[in-house]
């Protein structure tokens, strides 16, 4: 293999990389995640899949039984621990969000990407915005974390503590850092008549 072709590896691979990173960026501050929601987009996706075959896709929209049951989910993860979070930046509504966010999902002391190893304080409640309103905003962040998590700390979050949840102060307080990996996608109430199953 020439030192050219090399070379030409290389450039596409960097750049693929950058307009990765890029792309995650423009969508969270198009959508006004950033600055509103966390200080600064995380730099790689977190690969997200419904059982029903829905992919998250930066800002796509889904229907409320497309995303009914928890999720896999999967990033480029290293050795150490991670936090996934899920909320909603806009309950009740996108107009008066005033219970925003609203915690749907919590795991620490998750190993690599392996969502099962962790621990599950707040299980995966499925969206369901009102029929009032706009569309939501559902939104999926990694962090790494710099030890073990004591899962006693974390018991208020699965109950009173899904109400009012901010990420940023989520993240502050256990020392967590910027996101590593994020996604997001939206969904709204609809007349659909498979939404009566859930």
């Amino acid at each position: 293999m020439s030192a050219k072709f090399h070379w030409v590896l290389m450039v596409v691979f960097v750049c693929g990389c950058h307009a990765g990173a890029a792309s995650i960026a423009e969508s969270f501050t198009s959508y006004k995640l950033v600055p509103n929601i966390v200080t600064k987009a995380p730099a790689n996706v977190i690969s997200v899949k419904f059982p029903s075959g829905a992919v998250v896709d930066l800002g796509n929209e889904l229907s409320k039984p497309q995303v009914a049951l928890t999720p896999s989910v999967s990033w480029n993860a290293g050795d150490g621990l991670y936090t996934v979070i899920m909320f909603d930046p806009d309950a009740p509504s996108p107009s008066n969000p005033f219970i925003s966010s609203f915690l749907h999902w919590l795991v620490i002391n998750v190993q690599k990407d392996g969502i099962a190893s962790g621990d599950t304080i707040a299980e995966y409640l499925h969206p369901y915005p009102p029929p009032f309103g706009d569309i939501h905003r559902y939104v999926f962040l990694v962090y790494q974390q710099r030890e073990r998590l004591p899962v006693k700390d974390f018991i208020a979050y699965s109950t009173i503590g899904r109400f009012k949840f901010s990420p940023q102060d989520f993240a502050d307080n256990f020392n967590l850092g910027d996101p590593v990996a994020g996604n997001f996608f939206r969904t709204q109430f609809n007349s659909l008549k498979t939404d009566k199953l859930f």
